[in-house]
């Protein structure tokens, strides 16, 4: 599933309209998001910057999520996937008169890495919005693709997650 610019293009235009940055913290994306939202010109006025926290103890160290989080829920849950996008948020010295938005992902995109529990093509994306509870939506790709597809449509879903709150 090839990418669109025109989405990330949409998305960077209402980030702007709305006086938001952005910051996404990436585990099972692994910096694609920041790759496909820096294709687009004039990313730089709403896109922050991005955390790449593959390993847990990037999770914990660069990030900031509790080791007992993720103990008690594991690195691809919606629990750590909100925990993710709500500290991106707060990385972000917001500009005045601009606001934080945190984007995250987390999942397993394969080919192994699965249990029957979390398979592989399970992902969580997270969202954190000024005023709002994070909140997180799950895909699973059944049956999983290859690796980059799996993060292609992860990467998709993430998306379309942000531009379908700032549609609202």
């Amino acid at each position: 599933m090839a990418s669109s610019p025109k989405l990330e293009a949409e998305l960077i235009d209402r980030l702007r309209r709305a006086r938001l940055l952005l910051c996404t913290v990436e585990s099972c994306t692994g910096g694609l998001l920041a790759h496909r939202l820096t294709e687009i010109a004039g990313a730089s006025d709403v896109f922050w910057g991005g955390i790449v926290a593959y390993d847990n103890a990037a999770k914990e160290t660069i990030v900031g999520v509790s080791a007992e989080l993720l103990r008690n829920h594991g690195a691809v849950s919606p629990e750590t996937a909100r925990e993710l996008a709500r500290l991106a948020a707060t990385k972000i010295a917001p500009r005045e008169g601009w606001q934080a938005v945190g984007l995250s992902t987390t999942g397993i995109a394969g080919p192994s890495g699965g249990t029957p529990a979390k398979p592989v093509g399970l992902c969580h994306v997270g969202l954190a919005l000024p005023r709002l509870s994070p909140v997180s939506r799950e895909i699973r790709i059944t049956p999983p693709l290859t690796r980059s597809e799996n993060k292609e449509r992860f990467a998709n879903l993430a998306l379309e997650l942000l531009l379908e709150a700032l549609s609202e």
